[in-house]
């Protein structure tokens, strides 16, 4: 969750940026208007690209960090399975101790 808020903190303040150093570039260039709108849309070109970019890495991270948390997961499972049966077998050999009777009465069930 954290990765996701960075991520997102990151990518407003990546925008927030590039439309002040537009605005700044309006208000501050020494050239033509016709000049200033053709710098203007090349930059934003360039930040679109870099948005694209970015988005593709953290999508690509994202992917990575759901294939790792799904094989963690698995194997888990499959530690918590071999628990579980190892204590179902603990139970079944001390009901039988307990109940010499007990092995016949569980096969007939």
């Amino acid at each position: 969750m954290s990765d996701n808020d960075t991520l997102g903190a990151f990518m407003a303040g990546f925008v927030f940026g590039g439309l002040a150093g537009a605005a700044a570039a309006l208000l501050l260039a020494p050239q033509s208007g016709e000049e200033t709108r053709a710098q203007i849309q090349q930059q934003g070109i360039e930040l679109q690209a870099r948005a694209q970019e970015t988005l593709g890495e953290a999508r690509k991270r994202a992917d990575e960090m759901v294939a790792e948390a799904r094989e963690q997961g698995k194997v888990i499972l499959q530690e918590q399975k071999a628990k579980i049966e190892e204590g179902r077998k603990i139970v079944e050999e001390k009901i039988a101790k307990e109940e010499p009777g007990a092995e016949e009465a569980q096969g007939e069930a």
